[in-house]
């Protein structure tokens, strides 16, 4: 996910976060609610961690997956030839991947396949600041 996405989901969700909780009675005056105390009412969530830790869910499935089924095929496929030489294009396991060294994961293959402890990565996912 381009940083410019994720900047634009967090703006979207703290918009209707204000929407739903309304104005805050402040001082005689009525006033929007800050980013503040929106991160406090949300308790450090915010849908871009939500949304990453699903994709590691989803890799982990894969991951256990029997060998003959497309989305496994689909994930470790290696496309034959040449790249364009223009900016490349980033892929979905690109972005994954990203996440997985961010979280200090290593040899997360071994990881994926068991799930208790791929669900503590998954868990840790939720709360690591910067993900």
């Amino acid at each position: 996910m381009k940083l410019e996405n994720e900047n634009n989901l967090l703006i979207f969700e703290r918009k209707i976060v204000r929407r739903i909780y309304g104005p805050v009675y402040d001082r005689g005056e009525w006033r929007k609610r800050k980013n503040k105390e929106i991160d406090h009412l949300l308790e450090g969530e915010n849908i871009v961690s939500f949304i990453k830790s699903i994709r590691l869910r989803c890799l982990g499935q894969v991951v256990r997956m029997e060998e003959g089924r497309l989305p496994k095929m689909i994930v470790n496929a290696r496309i034959e030839g040449e790249r364009r030489r223009v900016k490349t294009k980033k892929r979905w396991m690109d972005g994954v991947m990203r996440d997985v060294t961010s979280l200090g994961v290593r040899s997360w293959r071994a990881v994926a396949g068991d799930r208790v402890k791929w669900r503590a990565v998954m868990m840790e996912a939720k709360v690591h600041f910067g993900l």
